[in-house]
């Protein structure tokens, strides 16, 4: 009973957020040695998150609960409610999502003085996360695990004790959204030759929010790769400012086979190390990795570093109304 005591919930608060970003970039730094985000930038998107232009104007509250024992820190939740308007897109109309959840794993026996409630805690977080979507009546539940970052979205290999707290309370993942994520060095991709195919031409263009390197055959495009080139949200997360994301690839049917892609990745590569570019990431549907993409990437010396569990979601209860 006295444990149980010690434990509680509470609303976050300023004095979390120095415990709070530990935990974050603890997880993050688990999954992508050097990644870590600033406190500052933790705490104004607990408020709104501008990298999700297209789906944070819907959202209509948020709440971020922390779960604390005897003054530490160890889990938190954020969660989001979505309108219900003509502008809400339809599976996002009158949802509710967990945005992310992290908690501390339990500790081996005997590494604190007075033990933790490691598991509890994070029972309790989700328990009151759910109450609280109940409590906005929403007709679907989502868990997405998004912490602001680029190709992170989801529930990595490196955190079982958040797959294991999520699906202990009925949220279970899209086996088709799974995703693998692969990350090397622009400094292993070799310098690009001529180009593979006759008369065609390297044309570099800002295509929404990305740059395009298209491989031009007269006016026609047989093949593009685009790169998100600001990871570093223009000076905001510095550890992610030497890194760059392979957002698509691209080779038209009739065009394949014949090193058009390779040649655009080195020449993109090439452009982007002279600009200061060191890393990349990139995420991979497990369908491109068995259809040729792992031998590709395995070839540039990007490696896999984790595997994604997305697109978790929980039956609701429809509400009235």
């Amino acid at each position: 009973m006295r444990r149980k005591y010690l434990l509680h919930l509470e609303p976050f608060r300023e004095s979390h957020l120095a415990q709070l970003q530990s935990l974050i970039n603890c997880h993050l730094g688990s999954v992508v040695p050097g990644w870590a985000l600033s406190s500052h930038f933790i705490s104004s998107h607990l408020g709104r998150n501008p990298g999700q232009y297209v789906t944070d104007p819907w959202v209509i509250e948020r709440r971020t609960l922390c779960a604390l024992e005897r003054g530490r820190l160890l889990g938190a939740v954020h969660l989001v409610r979505y309108g219900s308007g003509p502008e809400v897109g339809g599976d996002f109309q009158r949802a509710g999502e967990i945005a992310w959840f992290l908690a501390w794993p339990p500790s081996p026996p005997g590494r604190y003085l007075f033990p933790y409630s490691f598991a509890e805690s994070a029972e309790a977080l989700l328990r009151a996360a759910l109450a609280q979507l109940d409590e906005w009546s929403v007709t679907k539940q989502y868990a997405s695990e998004d912490l602001w970052l680029p190709a992170l979205d989801g529930v990595p290999d490196q955190w079982p004790h958040v797959a294991e707290a999520i699906a202990a309370v009925g949220f279970q993942p899209s086996p088709e959204a799974e995703e693998i994520v692969r990350f090397g060095l622009l400094a292993s991709v070799p310098e690009p030759s001529r180009p593979p195919v006759s008369g065609v031409d390297l044309r570099r263009r800002t295509a929404e929010t990305f740059v395009r390197f298209s491989a031009m055959l007269g006016q026609d495009e047989i093949a593009f790769c685009e790169w998100s080139l600001d990871l570093g949200s223009g000076g905001d997360v510095q550890a992610l400012a030497a890194w760059a994301e392979v957002a698509d690839l691209w080779v038209k049917d009739d065009w394949r086979n014949r090193g058009l892609g390779s040649w655009l990745v080195q020449s993109a590569s090439a452009l982007l190390r002279r600009g200061g570019y060191e890393r990349v990431i990139l995420a991979v549907s497990p369908e491109r990795e068995r259809s040729g993409a792992a031998r590709f990437y395995d070839r540039l010396g990007w490696s896999v570093l984790t595997r994604l569990q997305r697109g978790h979601a929980r039956p609701a209860v429809p509400a009235e109304g």
